[in-house]
C-alpha cells in the first residue's frame, strides 16, 4: 500500500493539473472598447452537459478574466446563483447582470458581464421588444446603455444581447425571420437619432443560407443594408457553411456552423478595427477538452478605435442643422460615406453629379425625420474624377461636397 504521506504528495502534484485556471491570452486593448458575444453551454445546469460544473466555472471564469473584452453578452446562462457566484469571483472590476427565459418550462437565462473601469451605465440593462417575445423564442433582446472610457475620449453606447429562436424547423425559421425584422426596424429607429448600437449574440442560423433548409438567410435584411457593418460576416463565406464555424458539432471544433455574430450601426463604421472580429480560438488548445468541459460555442469579439474619428456621445435630440459633412474617405475608391443632418422633417434628396451636371447616382430620395443620418454608396463602377454631392431639403435649401474617385 502506498504510505499516507506518498499518496497525498502525488495528489498535490495532480490536482492543480487538472482544475488550474488555464491561460487565455488577452484580446482586448487599453485604446479600444472591446465586445464579444459567448453561449456558454447549460452554465450552471447540473442536469446537462458539460457534466462537471465545477470545471466548467472554473473555465469560464479564467476566460472572463483573461480576455480583457469590456462587455460581453452571454447567452444560456442556466442558473441565476451561478452567474451571481461568477460575478463575484470575477471581483470588484466587473458588474454583470441576468434575466431568465420568459418561457414557463425553461430558465434558459442571459446577461451581461461588463468591466467597471471602462463601462459606465446611464440605464437600467433591460429587456426590450418584449411584446415579440415569441418571435424571440421566449428570449426578448436585452439592453446595456452605456458610457465608454478609453483613454482619449468617451464615447455612448448600447450592446443588444440577442439568444435568437434555435432550430432547423419552418416555423423555427419563420420565427428569427420575423424576429430580425422586429430587431432591425428597432435599430433603424435608434440609428436614425445617432445612437451607436452593436447586436452581439448567437443568431442560431447562417448567413450564406438557412440551416432551415436552405432558405435566405433569416439575416438578409441586416446583410443587405449597406449602413450596418455586419463585422462577422467573414466568417461565413459563399460556397461553405463552416470557414469559421462558431458553433462546435465536433470534440476539436473542426466541424460546425457560424451561429454568433455583431453587427454595428453605420456611425460605428469607421471606428470597427479593420478585420478585428475574431473566434477566441485561443481556448481550444488552453482549455483541455474545451467543447465537452467548457461550452459546444466559441467566443466572438470585435474592437472599435474611437480615438481615430472622435465618435461623439449619443445625442439626446435629433441634430437640428441641416447640414452636409465632408465624404469620407476622400479621395475614395469603391465606397464613400456620406453624413448628413436635417433640422426638420420632410423630403429630402441625396445625388451624385459627375463634372459635367450629369446625376451618377440618387442616393436618398424619401421623407426623413429630423436627425442625423449616414449612407454609403459603392462607386467602384465610376469613372476616376470629380464629383459633386448635393443634399436638397422639400423648402429648396441644398449643400454640396466635392468627392474624388481615385485610380
Amino acid at each position: 500500500m502506498m504510505p499516507c504521506f506518498r499518496f497525498a504528495a502525488l495528489l498535490a502534484l495532480l490536482l492543480p493539473a487538472v482544475g488550474a485556471a488555464q491561460t487565455i491570452p488577452p484580446v482586448g486593448t487599453d485604446a479600444t472598447f472591446d465586445v464579444g458575444t459567448w453561449n456558454i453551454e447549460h452554465f450552471g445546469n447540473p442536469g446537462e452537459l458539460p457534466s462537471n460544473d465545477a470545471l466548467q466555472f472554473k473555465n469560464v471564469l479564467a476566460v472572463l478574466r483573461q480576455a480583457e473584452v469590456d462587455v460581453w453578452a452571454l447567452q444560456e446562462l442556466d442558473d441565476e446563483a451561478t452567474f451571481n457566484r461568477l460575478l463575484d469571483s470575477l471581483g470588484a472590476g466587473f458588474g454583470g447582470h441576468w434575466v431568465p427565459d420568459d418561457a414557463v418550462s425553461t430558465d434558459i437565462g442571459y446577461g451581461f458581464i461588463y468591466r467597471t473601469d471602462v463601462v459606465t451605465l446611464t440605464g437600467n440593462i433591460s429587456q426590450i421588444l418584449a411584446g415579440s417575445s415569441y418571435e424571440f423564442g421566449s428570449r426578448p433582446p436585452l439592453q446595456l446603455r452605456a458610457r465608454v472610457a478609453l483613454p482619449d475620449t468617451t464615447v455612448e453606447v448600447r450592446v443588444i444581447n440577442v439568444h435568437m429562436k434555435a432550430g432547423g424547423s419552418t416555423s423555427d425559421y419563420d420565427r428569427r425571420v420575423a424576429a430580425s425584422g422586429i430587431l432591425k426596424n428597432y435599430v433603424d429607429n435608434l440609428q436614425a437619432v445617432g445612437a451607436h448600437v452593436i447586436v452581439a449574440g448567437d443568431f442560431n442560423d447562417e448567413l450564406i443560407t438557412s440551416i432551415a433548409g436552405g432558405r435566405t438567410s433569416p439575416y438578409q435584411n441586416f446583410l443587405d443594408d449597406a449602413t450596418y457593418l455586419f463585422a462577422t460576416r467573414a466568417f461565413d463565406q459563399p460556397g461553405s457553411s463552416n470557414d469559421a464555424n462558431t458553433y462546435c458539432s465536433s470534440a476539436t471544433c473542426s466541424s460546425g456552423s457560424v451561429f454568433d455574430h455583431l453587427i454595428a450601426t453605420a456611425n460605428l463604421i469607421d471606428d470597427y478595427e479593420e478585420d478585428s472580429a475574431a473566434r477566441l480560438i485561443a481556448v481550444l488548445s488552453a482549455i483541455p477538452a474545451y467543447t465537452s468541459s467548457t461550452s459546444d460555442h466559441l467566443p466572438v469579439f470585435a474592437r472599435f478605435d474611437f480615438a481615430s474619428t472622435g465618435t461623439p456621445n449619443e445625442p439626446e435630440a435629433p441634430g437640428r442643422t441641416f447640414a452636409l459633412q465632408p465624404p469620407f474617405p476622400n479621395p475614395f475608391t469603391d465606397e464613400a460615406a456620406f453624413t448628413y443632418s436635417l433640422d426638420r422633417p420632410g423630403p429630402v434628396r441625396l445625388e451624385l453629379f459627375d463634372a459635367l451636371g450629369r446625376r451618377v447616382a440618387l442616393v436618398v430620395d424619401e421623407y426623413r425625420t429630423a436627425g442625423s443620418y449616414r449612407v454609403r454608396v459603392n462607386g467602384s463602377a465610376f469613372a476616376p474624377g470629380l464629383y459633386v454631392v448635393r443634399l436638397t431639403a422639400a423648402d429648396g435649401r441644398t449643400a454640396t461636397r466635392r468627392l474624388i474617385r481615385g485610380r
